[in-house]
């Protein structure tokens, strides 16, 4: 739908993401937010730059540039619309409108002179170790400090990040990555016949190589417990020494249902100046199923989890062995801290309290004086 389909009298919002419905950053930074931002008037339009055969391509490992023709098309598509001067109040950026090279589709969006909001999730200025080639050679790490300095407001998801945009952007705004608490009060355990508890991780195959991070002290559990690891996003065997390890690949309509086959949710993450941008999402997630945590103590994470509340930390191969026996070991407690990442998901990370505050933003209409707009 174009501007021209807007209720008059509406605030109109340009919504331009990487990846469509099926990326995490864009379902739950910006798509999940539309229902609550209609309520107060804001319309927003959503176009990603790839679709969602493309994206499902990419999480089966080819990358962006396999397909070429197909991905200069949809950058040549949006380069198209941007130069016409998108025709709305504001364009809300999610993270970036081009994974590779230079910010040149930037630039013609803010030679367009529509007002941007930049949402940020990841330390996308720094070098990701686990990326691959095309991460390592051809992103611009430096673009954002073009971008930043143009945008009216940058909406980052934790304090690292908001650390990083502060003096660089006029307005900088931290709202954590939340999701629809309601829809997650639903999810109940669906336990396994055979009594195992089953530990699980929620990711996509870019994110594989942290799992290592804890594949000894699960192995080991396994040789002692009935026990089951569950990989959600990973289309691959996982290829453990232990016989209920699993990789199941991810789909949408299925988001939910993965975790009622949890027990105990996990987010090991190497600790480097990428991961320490992450907005602890997974963890999120975990505890809004009512799953006890176990984390490594990185970046958002820290901020996210109340040791011994929700979860426990871990860091070495040993604390994350005794970490999840103590879990496995005690029903009662899995119970007791899934019940309360519940309550803290719905106080501090539900989309319910925190979509005022993007409404508030992106009501550029209401703060802009008319002559600009």
């Amino acid at each position: 739908m174009g501007a021209e389909g807007i209720e008059k009298g509406m605030t109109k919002i340009l919504a331009l993401t990487i990846r469509p419905v099926e990326g995490p950053d864009s379902r739950y930074r910006i798509l999940e937010y539309i229902p609550f931002l209609k309520e107060a008037g804001i319309e927003v339009v959503h176009h990603s730059l790839i679709d969602s055969a493309f994206y499902q391509r990419r999480q089966r490992g080819k990358p962006a540039l396999f397909d070429p023709f197909r991905f200069a098309g949809a950058v040549l598509a949006r380069a198209a619309e941007l130069a016409r001067r998108p025709a709305y109040d504001a364009v809300w950026v999610g993270r970036e409108l081009m994974p590779y090279g230079p910010p040149l589709l930037e630039r013609l969006l803010f030679r367009s002179g529509v007002p941007v909001v930049l949402d940020i999730d990841d330390a996308l200025f720094e070098p990701d170790p686990a990326g691959g080639f095309f991460h390592r050679k051809l992103r611009d790490f430096r673009k954002y400090a073009y971008i930043a300095p143009r945008s009216r407001t940058v909406v980052v998801g934790n304090r690292r990040l908001a650390a990083y945009f502060s003096g660089r952007a006029p307005r900088v705004e931290l709202i954590p990555t939340c999701v629809d608490h309601r829809k997650y009060a639903g999810i109940a355990r669906r336990p396994d016949p055979s009594g195992r508890v089953r530990i699980g991780w929620i990711g996509t195959p870019a994110n594989r190589s942290h799992l290592e991070r804890i594949r000894g002290a699960v192995e080991r559990l396994a040789s002692r417990h009935r026990l089951e690891f569950r990989a959600v996003g990973i289309n691959q065997p996982l290829g453990w020494a232990m016989k209920r390890a699993y990789g199941i690949p991810w789909e949408l309509g299925k988001e939910l249902e993965y975790f009622a086959d949890f027990d105990i949710g996990v987010m090991p993450l190497a600790d480097t100046a990428f991961t320490r941008g992450k907005c602890a999402f997974k963890m999120v997630q975990y505890m809004a199923a009512g799953l006890p945590v176990v984390a490594s103590p990185v970046g958002a994470n820290r901020e996210t989890l109340v040791a011994g509340g929700q979860g426990f930390f871990a860091e070495t191969p040993d604390e994350w062995e005794t970490a999840l026996e103590t879990l496995i070991r005690d029903p009662g407690l899995r119970r007791g801290m899934g019940a309360s990442g519940r309550e803290r998901v719905r106080e501090r990370y539900s989309l319910v309290s925190q979509w005022p505050r993007y409404a508030d933003i992106l009501r550029i209409r209401e703060t802009v004086p008319k002559e600009t707009l």
